[in-house]
């Protein structure tokens, strides 16, 4: 009920569908004849059901129930939404506000970058650590090919 409209949702015929846990649970149903006659009869009331705002120097209590269903809606999304302090800019943050470099998405990322610059650094020192072994290992074998070499002509073998 709006504060001063006099009417609620089901007095215009939109009432919810009482679908507990089912796919349409939350949905409201539409009575297009109940509707037409409430806008024609009582416009002023449907509109301040839906659009009133409320009077400044109300208590906070009152504020919600002096505004129509729209305003309530518009300051909800609001919250949920544009805020600063909204479930979405703790998320992903918006431009401009403190949020942009402070939020859930933002930490992720650096947390990710962080640990893919830990994986890059041990990545190249493992390889340099192959190309040191790599290197060991080119040394010996010249090395065994030299003896090779020396025996094969300390003993008059043909390496050919």
């Amino acid at each position: 009920m709006v504060s001063g409209s006099g009417l609620t949702l089901e007095d215009i015929g939109i009432t919810s569908v009482q679908d507990y846990g089912g796919t349409k649970d939350g949905t409201f149903k539409i009575n297009e004849t109940t509707l037409k006659e409430a806008i024609e009869n009582n416009t002023e009331q449907v509109s301040k059901l839906f659009m009133q705002s409320a009077p400044s120097g109300v208590s906070e209590e009152e504020v919600y129930n002096q505004k129509g269903i729209m305003m309530r809606l518009k300051d909800i999304l609001y919250d949920e939404t544009v805020s600063s302090k909204s479930v979405l800019a703790k998320k992903v943050g918006f431009e401009g506000t403190t949020t942009v470099a402070n939020n859930t998405l933002t930490k992720q990322m650096t947390e990710y970058q962080k640990k893919i610059d830990e994986m890059e650094d041990l990545f190249a020192d493992k390889e340099q650590a192959l190309y040191t072994k790599y290197s060991k290992l080119e040394t010996i074998m010249n090395n065994y090919n030299s003896q090779m070499t020396y025996l094969s002509q300390a003993l008059g073998l043909s390496t050919s």
